[in-house]
């Protein structure tokens, strides 16, 4: 997955413009980001890193953005939890469901969403962090201007109680393209660190 990511944090208008952030879709202790002007993408490791070039904010912002991307493409590896809540038919209900990733180091703990009945699409998340910056309350992201890449419905502008965001050139890489801008190991080899 690679795509060019804007931020702000909206506690201190902080923002950054990466030209390039990526991820692969099986993996979470990685994401490779390429500032403009820098001709290779840079390999972090998330499950070390909170704060990024000095900032908590886009520290938090990178460490939770692989799990906050697309809740069905975070959420199509690793242990999950899923539920949703059920009510006799005379009593009126918001459609609402919890996905709770159950890995004790990911980003984010249980997440609350609900849907835009209009399109079946998420409209809204509120979330958990595990993050320093935004620990000690919920936080909410919604999700707006869809566009569909490959199989995947993916949300361009995403704007939060701490963010907010854009993605740009959204694109799914197939694994060739994937080892060479990533720089992965070929089969058979073990990645750094895992």
């Amino acid at each position: 997955m690679s795509f060019s990511y804007s931020v702000e944090s909206l506690r201190d208008s902080e923002k950054t413009l990466f030209a390039e952030v990526a991820f692969q879709l099986d993996h979470y202790r990685y994401l490779w980001v390429r500032k403009e002007g820098e001709e290779k993408l840079t390999r972090l490791d998330l499950s070390r890193m909170l704060e990024w070039e000095g900032s908590n904010a886009m520290g938090c912002a990178l460490h939770t953005l692989r799990y906050l991307f697309s809740v069905p493409v975070a959420s199509a590896r690793g242990r999950w939890e899923f539920r949703r809540l059920l009510a006799p038919g005379d009593v009126e209900t918001r459609d609402l469901f919890e996905a709770a990733p159950l890995d004790s180091s990911s980003a984010v703990g249980p997440c609350l969403l609900e849907e835009d009945p209009r399109t079946g699409l998420l409209s809204r998340l509120t979330y958990l962090p595990r993050h320093p910056f935004a620990l000690g309350e919920p936080r909410w992201v919604t999700f707006d201007s869809y566009v569909e890449v490959g199989e995947a419905r993916i949300a361009l502008l995403r704007r939060s109680s701490l963010f907010k965001e854009e993605l740009r050139g959204v694109k799914f890489l197939n694994s060739t393209e994937a080892a060479r801008r990533l720089e992965l190991p070929e089969a058979g080899e073990e990645t750094p660190g895992q």
